[in-house]
């Protein structure tokens, strides 16, 4: 009641974030987390990179006529700041994730500071968005909301339109300030590096900030290796419509296959689980990379005692995998692949192994002893010598 006297709160329960009807904003709720990690750390551990975080930056506004009334040359100030410090091109910023309450007041101090950090006449439009439009306002997790929001955006290269937007709000010289307030799906409005913006406010005056990259064309631009789920559009719109994304780790004509391995403590626990799985995002024609769901599935599952499994391909529908039978695991009978090295199929035919960490280790591991023996030739082969390891396996 006190923050509707205060007309903190929109009577309609709607934020209409920088819209000429903008008269308070409508309360949410909501948590959100995230992972933060130094890139070097989720490279090594092979997590999926959803973003690379440039930059962040807090300030606070100071003395002000009211505690409802932001500083916009103190938001202008941390943003350039922000920037400033990780030596950042302002330029290849193309969308802000903006605070974007929904108030009167508020809204055109923030697109004013906006514009002016962003000031360059040579620059192209920043498209400026807000979440609380969407989900309203979460207050404490507000800020996250729009982290999360923002990493999506960087993803899937899709700037999504601001809902409930008519006009824009009549304070705000949108042209002027070569701001645009998207009224429609969009995607990426250039090519190459995509980075955003997040402004957050704090009730008291706390500003904060942060500069976030997509982390394929990040890495990229570095030789880095490591895992993501960055999309690229295709064709942009057709027909009105946006075209799905591609992953750019995996070349549509590229098919690959995976196992899946489920576990779980009790024989039903494995029917709980596929049924699960199927009846997922990725069942439903989502396009969740399979690698993704492999690794997850695979790599980061503690090994319970039933077990079962599924060989998945990128070119099968997701619903139709078949899983084996549920068997009881036990330490007496291990499962153990063996490979005789001797390319009976094709010539080099387990040369691609080697990719493989645990079977580059167990050559390597074998190379090591019988070195220690006198052999005096080399596993993985010398092809200056035109010799290989499984033309000494024939021997």
């Amino acid at each position: 009641m006190n923050m509707s006297n205060l007309g903190f709160l929109s009577p309609e329960g709607k934020c209409y974030s920088f819209d000429h009807r903008a008269n308070g904003y409508s309360r949410g709720e909501g948590v959100g987390v995230v992972i933060i990690k130094p890139l070097s750390d989720a490279i090594r551990d092979g997590n999926c990179i959803r973003a690379v975080i440039r930059a962040t930056g807090s300030n606070q506004d100071g003395r002000t006529p009211g505690i409802t009334q932001p500083s916009g040359s103190a938001q202008e100030q941390l943003i350039r700041n922000t920037y400033r410090k990780a030596n950042l091109n302002m330029a290849a910023t193309r969308y802000f994730e903006a605070h974007g309450t929904g108030t009167p007041v508020g809204d055109p101090i923030e697109a004013k500071a906006i514009a002016n950090a962003f000031k360059d006449p040579h620059r192209e439009p920043l498209y400026v968005g807000a979440v609380k439009s969407n989900v309203g306002h979460l207050e404490g997790a507000s800020g996250i909301a729009g982290l999360i929001k923002t990493v999506l955006v960087l993803e899937r290269g899709v700037i999504p339109a601001n809902i409930w937007f008519e006009r824009v709000n009549p304070k705000i010289d949108a042209k002027a300030w070569n701001l645009v307030f998207p009224t429609e799906t969009i995607p990426w409005p250039s090519t190459g590096l995509r980075r955003a913006s997040v402004n957050s406010f704090g009730f008291g005056g706390t500003n904060a900030h942060a500069v976030l990259d997509d982390a394929y064309h990040y890495l990229a631009s570095r030789g880095l290796d490591g895992r993501h789920c960055t999309k690229y559009q295709r064709s942009g719109l057709s027909n009105g419509q946006l075209q799905p994304g591609i992953d750019v780790n995996v070349r549509p004509e590229e098919e690959i296959t995976r196992i899946l391995a489920l576990s779980a403590f009790d024989e039903a626990g494995i029917n709980r689980l596929t049924s699960t799985l199927l009846g997922s995002q990725m069942a439903r024609g989502n396009d969740m990379s399979l690698e993704d769901v492999a690794y997850t599935v695979n790599e980061k599952r503690t090994k319970l005692s039933w077990r079962s499994f599924a060989i998945a391909t990128s070119q099968k529908p997701f619903f139709e995998l078949m899983f084996s039978d549920p068997v009881r695991a036990t330490n007496e009978n291990r499962l153990c692949l063996v490979f005789t090295g001797q390319g009976a199929q094709w010539r080099h035919m387990g040369e691609g192994l080697l990719r493989f960490g645990v079977f580059n280790k167990a050559i390597d591991d074998a190379q090591n002893f019988i070195s220690s023996l006198g052999c005096y030739w080399s596993i993985k082969g010398k092809r200056q010598y035109e010799s290989t390891f499984w033309e000494f396996t024939d021997l």
